[in-house]
């Protein structure tokens, strides 16, 4: 026996259950990016302090774009957005 196809409304509510829990996902996914570039800008700074040569490169970074790719060969990954926010306060 074949079970008919669900009615309009009770997709309409199918459907705005999966943009809500994709909208959930999306801000869970932003919060953790936030928070662990945040974690990654501490730890990279923290490792700039201990070291002199790094200590060097970072202050003759022209922009943020070039402390990011120093950071990245260091092992570190935030965005130049993420450093900004980080220097602002």
């Amino acid at each position: 026996m074949r079970l008919p196809a669900p009615s309009k409304p009770v997709q309409a509510g199918v459907n705005r259950q999966r943009r809500s829990s994709q909208a959930l996902l999306d801000l869970k996914r932003t919060y953790e990016s936030f928070f662990m570039s945040k974690a990654q800008l501490i730890a990279f700074f923290a490792k700039v302090d201990a070291d002199p040569s790094l200590k060097l490169q970072v202050d003759a970074a022209t922009d943020a774009s070039a402390i990011v790719a120093i950071a990245q060969t260091e092992g570190f990954l935030f965005s130049a957005a993420s450093l900004s926010r980080h220097q602002r306060g």
